[in-house]
């Protein structure tokens, strides 16, 4: 059945981005729960919540026990109740530091487990009405970033207009070989004013997904260039438990 699904690479791994404190949405996730939780536990656009959402389509690139669940503390109620029924592991951050202490402790996680793998890192708070264009497009990044080992492949979406609040992607030129579609990154613009937002549109620039694929290596390569110091401390103070389900990281790390 993993052959068949996971089109037979045992090497492929999966990160959930599950640890942010979500605050914009709190007024709609109130009206909808009852509660100020982050809107990934909440079911906006179904009966399934955002993180149910996420998981499922991952599990249809990646096999489920490959799967990382990295959560922060303080919604520990909604999480264990949400990831229950999985076979995946859990990073347990003792608060939200922003995306970057997430994805690293993520990776000297994998590094332990196995080096060479191949790891796709989904935030879990976005909503696709193609699912399976997603998919494809997922299963597209894990081809380029296996045949391609030192590269990451980050997903872009066609925007609808020039959007001031999501993060953009500034295109380069085209990746020469077997990769088609495949641009250069040339520049990222977060959250831009609306003139630097219409620019982009014209430009074809794409919305910025945060989904992104890539060996095990590559990414720890990249964090090391862009955040020496934050690798220096997680390094010295995060110890992943082999074979755990659940590793919780130390609130002095933080």
């Amino acid at each position: 059945m993993g052959a068949k699904t996971f089109g037979g690479n045992a090497r492929r791994r999966g990160v959930l981005l599950a640890g942010g404190d979500g605050m914009r949405p709190r007024e709609l996730t109130r009206f909808i729960c009852g509660d100020e939780r982050p809107k990934r536990f909440c079911p906006l656009l179904g009966e399934q919540t955002l993180l149910n959402e996420a998981r499922r389509r991952a599990e249809r690139s990646i096999d489920a026990k490959r799967l990382l669940s990295s959560v922060t503390r303080t919604h520990e109620s909604h999480y264990t109740r949400e990831l229950a029924d999985t076979g995946s592991t859990r990073i347990v951050q003792p608060s939200n530091r922003g995306m970057a202490p997430a994805i690293v402790s993520a990776l000297l996680h994998l590094v332990s487990q196995d080096s060479d793998g191949v790891v796709a890192f989904l935030p879990c708070d976005h909503y696709y009405s193609e699912e399976r264009r997603f998919t494809e497009a997922l299963d597209a990044a894990f081809g380029v970033a296996e045949a391609q080992g030192d590269c990451v492949v980050l997903l872009g979406a066609a925007p609808n207009g020039p959007e001031v609040d999501y993060g953009w992607i500034e295109l380069g030129g085209p990746v020469a070989g077997p990769a088609a579609g495949v641009r250069l990154v040339r520049g990222f613009q977060e959250k831009p004013p609306l003139p630097m937002a219409e620019h982009l549109f014209r430009s074809g620039s794409l919305r910025n997904t945060f989904v992104m694929v890539g060996q095990v290596g590559a990414f720890l390569e990249m964090a090391a260039q862009a955040a020496p110091g934050l690798m220096e401390v997680l390094r010295s103070g995060y110890a992943p438990a082999r074979g755990a389900r659940e590793t919780r990281i130390a609130d002095s790390v933080y």
